[in-house]
């Protein structure tokens, strides 16, 4: 139900209690909103990135059966220690520590029992919305909301997989290997499954939290350095990103180097927005304006299956890395606005 006195509440608030109430996939739906600085205003923002911490924890023993059953074993056989509290819990997920047997330290990363009938049934109630939204108001047609829903859907199936998840951080990890910059946490395959993630622990400072990254003394123009050029390797050296949970979480530093970067940029009406959105958050982090161009006139995408089919329904509109001078032509044209 809605907080008390939702008389009194404003708009962008009886929105995110209305999400809330919906359940997971629209509290998703709500984090992913929350990280669209260059559509949505300031206090719409800032409301629904409470959203981030709306989905309380359910208790150890509502998981137990499940995590027994992914593990082949009693939790407190195959670990020395499980933590029955959670530490972390998402609209998908929630998070436990554990103490392997050597005394290693990992994160249990629990699909929430039940998940993916509950998502598959809002997806359907979203697509029957957008297919109405479509038909009945022109002035928010232009922005395709059954294609929107369709990506968003294809976006949440894959996060429900977390073996495919570890897999993309595999494969990130070997795409840095050698760099101390940078921190993929390992992945203990032996337990982990579609719905189970045992990965090493890392302890860190959330990005977002600047008192903290002041307290300790760290250089806030050389993490931005950092932080970006990982996210451009990723995605004009590698053509591969990963794309996280959009939360407080998704990224720490940490004393061996940010354990996670990820970035989504987009082309087309909302570039120059986003383009400028992206330059202020630099901005925000580094402390100080930033004198930065800002290129346009190019996507920059995973190379995914909904998105080479969006490039053969709209070759006019998609301007993906087809030509190979492209990409250095942007890669010349990125360094060298980064190092001045």
């Amino acid at each position: 139900g809605a907080e008390d006195g939702s008389l009194e509440l404003d708009v962008p608030q009886r929105v995110r209690c209305a999400l809330q109430d919906l359940g997971p996939t629209f509290v998703k739906l709500g984090q992913v909103l929350a990280t669209r600085v260059d559509l949505l205003p300031q206090r719409w923002i800032e409301e629904l990135g409470e959203l981030q911490n709306a989905v309380p924890a359910l208790d150890y023993a509502q998981i137990l059966p499940q995590l027994g059953e992914d593990l082949g074993a009693d939790p407190d056989t195959v670990f020395a220690h499980v933590d029955r509290v959670a530490v972390a819990a998402a609209s998908l997920a929630q998070a436990h520590r554990a103490t392997l047997h050597d005394g290693s330290e990992v994160i249990l990363r629990v699909r929430r029992p039940g998940i993916r009938d509950v998502v598959e049934a809002d997806l359907r109630l979203l697509s029957h919305l957008a297919t109405i939204v479509s038909a009945q108001m022109p002035e928010l047609a232009r922005y395709h909301p059954e294609d929107i829903v369709r990506q968003f859907g294809a976006s949440l199936r894959r996060e429900l997989d977390f073996a495919g998840e570890c897999r993309n951080a595999e494969r990130i990890a070997r795409n840095f290997e050698g760099r101390s910059d940078i921190v993929i946490p390992r992945v203990y395959w032996e337990w982990t499954c579609e719905r189970l993630n045992v990965q090493e622990r890392l302890d860190g400072i959330p990005g977002r939290d600047l008192a903290a990254v002041d307290a300790a003394g760290l250089d806030r123009k050389q993490l931005a350095r950092t932080g970006a050029g990982i996210v451009l390797k990723m995605m004009l050296v590698d053509g591969f990103f990963h794309n996280i949970d959009p939360t407080d979480a998704g990224g720490q530093i940490c004393d061996r180097g940010p354990s996670y970067a990820t970035a989504v940029f987009v082309s087309g009406e909302d570039e120059t927005r986003t383009a400028q959105a992206v330059k202020a958050q630099v901005a925000k982090t580094l402390g100080k304006p930033v004198a930065t161009r800002i290129l346009t006139g190019g996507r920059f995408w995973p190379a995914e299956a909904y998105h080479q089919d969006y490039a053969r329904k709209n070759p006019a509109n998609y301007n993906a890395y087809r030509i190979g001078c492209g990409r250095d032509r942007a890669l010349k044209a990125v360094w060298g606005s980064a190092s001045r």
